[in-house]
């Protein structure tokens, strides 16, 4: 992982975003939620379903997970099974995609 800003695959972004989610909205309580941790979360769900998506179920309770946590408010079940869902990616894609410049800073 880079110390500052996105990874240089898809595989390293979902893990990072994955963790700073969880870290805002568990340790921080979402006093730095923004527009970037919204437009992150909006990407995960369009990153695990490419390449070898996760099983329809799977991308189906991302999605749900997303929109649950889009306010910034969740609680750690919820940001930990993302994390989970994200990881389960990153198994079944084990070969590094270089990631594109994504629309969000942090």
């Amino acid at each position: 992982m880079p110390p500052q800003g996105a990874a240089a695959t898809v595989q390293g972004e979902v893990i990072r975003v994955s963790g700073k989610i969880a870290r805002e909205i568990l340790e921080n309580r979402s006093v730095y939620w923004d527009s970037a941790y919204r437009a992150m979360l909006a990407a995960l769900p369009v990153h695990l379903g490419s390449g070898t998506p996760l099983p329809a179920d799977k991308l189906s309770e991302v999605q749900g997970l997303a929109r649950m946590l889009r306010s910034g408010r969740g609680d750690g079940q919820q940001v930990l099974r993302l994390s989970e869902l994200a990881v389960d990616w990153v198994v079944l894609n084990p070969t590094p995609v270089p990631l594109k410049a994504p629309d969000y800073r942090r």
